[in-house]
């Protein structure tokens, strides 16, 4: 979804509260493109979740949702795949589609969870066979699904809501059914002395069980401690605020604006954080200026609790999406948004590509940022979804697709999923066809390990 940003002035933290509460016809049918018959190799693969317009005789235009497996070592692009499976149809039988955001894939390779944002499910497709994906079953919610995050030992899902939800949901993934239904607590009151509860719009869970939650409205980082059944007990609240020429402060003080964080993503040391900050800075008294944002830095000091490391400062871009190559020494960061104003001339904005951007992590909570390591993706994006995933890494090279629907085509009228070799910063485009027909949205990448499933905490 696309939400305005401001700057709104937040108080100070006064307290907070937990609570938790347990809840322990027919359509269209479009041709899927199956692949042809070949045999299984040793290739990692990436699923991409993708919108489908299927031009109906009767209907028109009618959208699919659909998700492609993509072998990374040819960059051969296999679907649409369930496309009648994933979309809900209408009472009168027309398709519900378009709404397919977020892909998580379970630790063993095997299962791939789907949020589907309009019709309020999560889906989940086996994935064993990249080339003949089949449709399990979904799970029903009560807000509109954006982002998910798998634990570690594979357990469990946490969902969150694209927009103003003060909830989330724990789903177990063995059972396939809901766990719990957790609702962010009041954690401090505005200055009216009313209670101000959070917003859950994005999650990531590390494998100690420390869990963040983005909270984009109230431009703060909630932190919960997970424990057995898939249950969250609240730790804290944490914020920085950014002034006009990007000093930072950890308390509110005039003409600073608090952080706007759309996602968070922990490194594979288990310790890492890092905030997709899309609060945008700048000296506007100036007659040329260009928006600048930051990339929050925290580290996990103990299960449940983390501290404020600093901010990346000065990029050019919001970063929507971090993640992590395997060996966990590099962060991957995909930015849109960028713009430069221009008093004296006319037009006076102008807008910049996409870019990827590579950042070294040196140790917990150390990262060193190089402006210079980046990658235009030939293509321009104004606006963000929450918490979805439209990047992986795998084997040294970055999958990219697009961090929101809302996309102009005026400049770029062909879709593309955008591979970038981490080493040489070299772009490889694999044409998915022109807006308004196929848009790829969440991606992930197939890495199966192996695990020890036991339980994130024990009591």
């Amino acid at each position: 979804m696309k939400f305005a940003r401001t700057g709104l002035r937040i108080p100070r933290i006064m307290g907070f509260a937990i609570i938790i509460m347990l809840l322990c016809t027919a359509g269209i049918t479009p041709k899927n493109i199956q692949a042809a018959p070949n045999p299984i190799t040793d290739s990692r693969w990436v699923v991409v979740a993708s919108q489908e317009m299927v031009n109906d005789p009767t209907l028109g235009a009618q959208y699919y949702d659909a998700i492609y497996t993509m072998d990374t070592s040819t960059n051969t692009v296999y679907g649409p795949f369930l496309m009648n499976e994933l979309t809900t149809l209408s009472e009168s039988g027309t398709p519900l589609g378009g709404d397919i955001f977020d892909v998580a894939i379970t630790p063993d390779g095997k299962t791939a969870l789907l949020s589907s944002f309009g019709n309020q499910l999560v889906h989940f497709v086996d994935i064993s066979d990249p080339l003949n994906p089949v449709y399990l079953s979904s799970v029903k919610i009560d807000f509109y699904a954006e982002d998910i995050a798998i634990t570690d030992d594979g357990h469990y899902a946490l969902v969150t809501d694209g927009g103003f939800t003060s909830s989330l949901f724990s789903i177990d993934i063995t059972t396939r059914t809901l766990v719990c239904k957790l609702y962010l607590p009041v954690f401090e009151k505005d200055a009216g002395g009313n209670p101000v509860r959070g917003f859950a719009n994005a999650v990531a869970v590390a494998p100690d069980g420390t869990v963040m939650v983005a909270d984009y409205f109230n431009g703060a980082i909630h932190t919960f401690l997970m424990g057995d059944y898939g249950g969250l007990t609240y730790t804290g609240t944490h914020r920085y605020y950014i002034s006009p020429n990007g000093d930072v402060s950890l308390t509110p003080k005039t003409d600073y604006k608090a952080m706007r964080p759309v996602n968070v993503s922990i490194a594979p040391d288990g310790k890492t954080v890092l905030v997709s900050d899309v609060l945008n800075y700048a000296d506007t008294n100036l007659p040329q200026y260009t928006n600048q944002f930051g990339v929050g830095v925290y580290k996990i000091t103990n299960p449940g609790k983390m501290e404020y490391v600093n901010v990346i400062t000065g990029l050019s871009h919001a970063i929507q999406t971090i993640t992590f190559n395997e060996t966990g020494n590099q962060a991957v960061m995909l930015g849109n948004f960028a713009m430069t104003y221009d008093e004296t001339a006319n037009p006076s904005i102008v807008y910049s590509n996409d870019r990827l951007y590579v950042m070294d992590i040196l140790g917990p909570g150390e990262v060193v940022f190089d402006p210079s390591r980046s990658a235009d993706l030939l293509r321009n994006t104004q606006s963000q979804l929450f918490g979805v995933d439209g990047l992986a890494v795998t084997e040294g090279k970055a999958y990219a697709s697009y961090p929101t629907l809302s996309i102009d085509s005026t400049l770029y009228p062909e879709r593309y999923l955008s591979v970038v070799d981490l080493n040489t910063l070299e772009v490889t485009q694999v044409d998915w066809g022109l807006t308004g027909s196929k848009t790829p949205v969440g991606v992930a990448a197939v890495i199966p390990h192996y695990y020890q499933y036991i339980p994130l905490v024990t009591k």
